[in-house]
């Protein structure tokens, strides 16, 4: 990949041309270092993504970017609204060909008179920043990051300091590049080869464009300065002028790389966008995402392995319990033989060789306790048999409950794992539900003044009912032949489409033997393309997400039941067909990107339902 200063001045472009004269008219902070400007342009409200993430900087529009906002707005986002909203963008523009972009934006100040704010985007890595200025290169107000001399010897990023470049920025603009100035450099410095040249001399080439330079020039025989310069041209203006921007992925589907222009040194899977904007949108949206949703879920991830590896650790203590069944039966053997043997057993003995008739009188040696005498032996032997056989009723449960626990947070890990931001809140209630978390404690409400509840100069009677209850929802899909695709993304949405949405005439479909989602077929007699689109999204939504071929298993839902308190998302069933798909991305792909198309009365009415 190669978010550089070509790829940016291509994005910057469309910036100023699609936004130069809409209104902000709101601003969110879901993080330290994503921001969201809601920009109202065209008669269209898009959505401006700025990020200063150390692992994924950037900037861009985006409609796949979605996260939850916090309750108490960061101190940067409420500055932004103070002296941003409502204001216009003048101009989005570029520093030469570096990976700095000014928005320039026209608002009021304290005092009701004009003033131009300017947003400064340092999309530059681990040291990348988002800046607000009083004025083009003014004063800082604030900064996602702030940087003392102690941190950073060669400039100060702090409120009430002056906006300084960052440094090195001496290197050529390869927009104003001529063949001659090329040469000249090139006599200098001959024997660097092409793409590390390229990389030192001139601003915004990142190693990705480089590579590409040297891959044309290896192409060719005997190439000198002049044929390098005219790669080089050739390639620069490809790049500016953002001919297809592109995505390429591997075997795998996985995206590994984008660029302005289809790149020829690296292959893979071309995914064709219509503007530089999608094209970084697509790309980044499931890596950040998934970033943000691993640093929320970080902490429950941890509480579920630990209770899973305990919950297995019972599981297997138990199962050691039950398989002791044999030398329970020892224990008795062993009480009847020195109860019938009693007269030849010597006191004080530590061992004692008795014939079995339970085994054609063949020797058996028993253990015994010195201290104890013949008869106290036998009965402890009866004792311990006892005992055993008075708790194996109670090891069985427990092994039970066990094994459930482990399963069901065996699942839940699974939707920790894969979940998307606006998910977590309905898994956190789940854990909650199932005892995995403390519950919230529901503070009551302060009577606001003297007087009886509910009256003039009272407060209202406070609400026992508690905090109020989110009702799940569920994503509908679209199978090839218009089919609605009922999937549930965690336990508390399985069961709900499972036992409280589906009718028994549906097909019920989940990956065999692992964790995964719950899939409903809500039509009479689907075709045979439908269950295997279904079948198809039950194992992508699993733990096999990843192999070439599942299988899935596909029952009616009355053929279903769960046993009495069962944890959510367990399910029993019978008389099951099982079929095996083939993984194929393309077609996954296609399936993801029906979300919400079904049909619309047949979404309504599972919607509908599900309430």
């Amino acid at each position: 990949m190669a978010y550089d200063g070509l790829l940016l001045s291509g994005l910057t472009n469309e910036l100023d041309k699609e936004l130069a004269g809409g209104r902000i008219d709101k601003i969110q902070q879901y993080s330290n270092d994503d921001v969201v400007l809601i920009i109202r342009a065209d008669r269209a409200n898009k959505r401006l993504l700025l990020s200063s993430n150390k692992s994924y900087p950037r900037m861009h529009l985006t409609t796949q970017f979605v996260a939850q906002s916090p309750a108490n707005p960061p101190m940067f986002c409420m500055l932004l609204r103070k002296h941003l909203e409502g204001g216009r963008v003048q101009r989005v523009s570029q520093f030469k060909r570096e990976r700095i972009v000014f928005i320039d934006i026209e608002t009021y100040d304290e005092l009701g008179e004009r003033a131009v704010r300017r947003l400064v985007i340092e999309v530059m890595g681990r040291h990348s920043n988002i800046l607000l200025l009083d004025r083009p290169d003014g004063t800082i107000i604030d900064a996602t990051t702030h940087m003392s001399k102690a941190a950073n010897r060669h400039r100060e990023v702090l409120p009430g300091r002056p906006y300084e470049y960052p440094p090195h920025i001496s290197k050529a603009d390869p927009l104003y590049e001529t063949e001659k100035g090329f040469l000249e450099k090139r006599t200098v410095d001959p024997h660097t080869p092409i793409h590390k040249f390229l990389a030192e001399h001139y601003m915004g080439i990142s190693p990705f464009f480089g590579k590409e330079v040297l891959y044309h020039r290896d192409l060719l025989t005997h190439v000198d300065a002049l044929g390098e310069w005219r790669i080089f041209a050739d390639l620069l203006q490809a790049a500016l002028d953002h001919q297809q921007p592109v995505i390429l992925r591997d075997k795998l589907g996985h995206m590994f790389a984008f660029y302005v222009f289809v790149p020829r040194h690296v292959t893979g899977e071309l995914l064709l966008c219509e503007s530089v904007n999608e094209c970084v949108d697509q790309f980044y949206s499931a890596r950040a995402m998934s970033d943000i949703a691993r640093a929320k879920t970080a902490n429950y991830l941890r509480l579920v392995r630990q209770e899973r590896d305990k919950a297995v650790a019972r599981a297997q203590k138990f199962s050691d319990l039950l398989a002791a069944g044999n030398d329970a039966e020892a224990w008795r053997v062993a009480g009847e033989l020195l109860t019938a043997y009693l007269h030849e057993v010597p006191r004080g003995a530590s061992t004692v060789t008795l014939a079995n008739f339970y085994d054609g009188e063949q020797p058996l040696t028993i253990e015994l306790d010195p201290a104890k005498t013949p008869l106290d032996n036998a009965n402890a032997y009866f004792k311990r048999y006892a005992k055993y056989k008075k708790g194996l009723a109670i090891t069985a449960e427990q092994l039970s409950l066990a094994s459930e626990d482990a399963r069901y947070l065996e699942s839940v890990l699974h939707e920790l794992e894969h979940c998307r931001v606006d998910e977590i809140p309905a898994i956190e209630a789940e854990l909650r539900e199932a005892g995995f978390l403390p519950t919230e404690k529901v503070k009551p409400r302060k009577e606001s003044g003297p007087g009886k509840p509910g009256k003039r100069g009272g407060s209202k009677a406070p609400d026992k009912t508690g905090p109020t209850r989110e009702k799940p929802t569920f994503p509908v899909y679209c199978a090839t032949d218009d089919t609605p695709i009922w999937v549930g993304r965690n336990n508390r949405e399985n069961d709900l489409i499972t036992f409280k949405t589906a009718k028994k005439s549906d097909l019920w479909l989940h990956v065999k033997n692992a964790p995964g989602s719950h899939v409903i077929l809500p039509v009479a007699n689907p075709t045979a393309a439908a269950i295997y689109d279904a079948a198809l999204l039950a194992a992508h939504f699993s733990q096999l997400r990843d192999s070439s071929k599942v299988e899935v298993d596909v029952v009616p839902v009355r053929q279903l039941w769960r046993p009495n308190r069962a944890r959510p998302g367990f399910t029993l069933f019978e008389g099951q067909e099982t079929i095996v798909v083939t993984m194929d991305k393309t077609r996954i792909e296609a399936l993801l990107t029906t979300l919400g198309k079904s049909p619309r009365r047949l979404m309504d009415t599972a919607q509908e339902e599900a309430r």
